[in-house]
């Protein structure tokens, strides 16, 4: 399930330390690199987690600073 999603590289790598800290785990996918980021959108970075720890990264996320 994604909960975050960005075009900021260190901020999206930033939370998936966080949360990968409280043990959930994390996948990133980078749309900003390779085919996703041809012509003119540019993609973003979304991070995705089990739908079960799901509610907790929110939680996380949620409560950072910015």
């Amino acid at each position: 399930m994604m909960v975050y999603s960005t075009m900021d590289k260190f901020r999206a790598m930033y939370i998936k330390e966080i949360l990968e800290k409280e043990l959930i785990l994390v996948v990133l996918f980078n749309k900003t690199e390779g085919p996703y980021a041809q012509g003119i959108l540019q993609g973003e970075i979304e991070l995705y987690v089990h739908y079960k720890q799901a509610e907790v990264a929110l939680e996380f996320i949620y409560n950072l600073p910015e």
